[in-house]
């Protein structure tokens, strides 16, 4: 429900496996790297850091936190990055921006045009 992002307070314990679990896969991801062990601590910092601040939101609230801007006067948790209300939230709350649209997150792509036959498009001019 909208306003369960306050839950985080109770069950910020039961969540380690989360930074554990993002941090294996991360460290699986490139078997190459010379050091998968140190991204793997890395990353699982960086996701304990986030849970962490998540329940710190949840405290400076005062009971009243909801995933995003749906219902009531209860503040969001997570703010779209053009959101001018991103600019008045402290250092904390600003590292809960989230795209909401593929568009915004998936890497640019080429698109080369063909004609119904396969053939591609020379320069017509």
């Amino acid at each position: 429900a909208p306003k369960q992002a306050i839950q985080i307070s109770q069950e910020r314990q039961n969540l380690e496996f989360v930074a554990e679990a993002i941090s294996r896969r991360a460290e699986m991801h490139d078997k190459d790297l010379d050091d998968p062990e140190a991204l793997r601590l890395h990353i699982r910092a960086a996701v304990t850091d986030l849970l962490d601040d998540w329940e710190h939101l949840a405290t400076e609230k005062q009971g009243k936190l909801q995933y995003q801007k749906e219902v009531g006067d209860a503040p969001p948790l997570l703010y779209d990055p053009l959101d001018p209300e991103l600019l008045k939230q402290n250092l904390r709350a600003k590292k809960f921006k989230a795209q909401r649209s593929l568009r915004d997150v998936e890497q640019s792509v080429d698109l080369w045009i063909q004609r119904p036959d396969g053939q591609d498009f020379g320069d017509e001019s």
